[in-house]
């Protein structure tokens, strides 16, 4: 059996963002597997928030390697400001081989 045919075990509570001290930023990669990519917009609405959509497949942005994504979260974290809306996937590095292989 699936976890999706279970029954729910909570109540679905209202989203607003009615006490927040700042809109909040909700941050959303366009194709990620685990999260619909209409739910970023929806949650962004739901609370009056701002949507950073960053390109790619990852599940998490934020302190992986994206500069841009990285600068605009710490820059809402200290001033409640955002300052981006889109980002561009996160580079993609390939590792350096080991400088001795275990055959070498």
């Amino acid at each position: 059996m699936l976890c999706s045919a279970w029954p729910s075990s909570a109540q679905r509570m209202a989203l607003h963002g009615r006490g927040l001290a700042h809109p909040p930023l909700i941050v959303q990669t366009s194709a990620d597997a685990a999260t619909p990519a209409a739910g970023g917009p929806a949650m962004a609405a739901a609370l009056g928030g701002t949507l950073l959509r960053v390109d790619g497949t990852d599940h998490g942005s934020f302190a992986r390697y994206n500069p841009a994504v990285d600068q605009a979260v710490l820059h809402y974290l200290v001033t409640g400001e955002t300052t981006l809306t889109h980002a561009p996937a996160a580079p993609i590095t390939t590792p350096s081989p080991p400088s001795v292989l275990p055959w070498d």
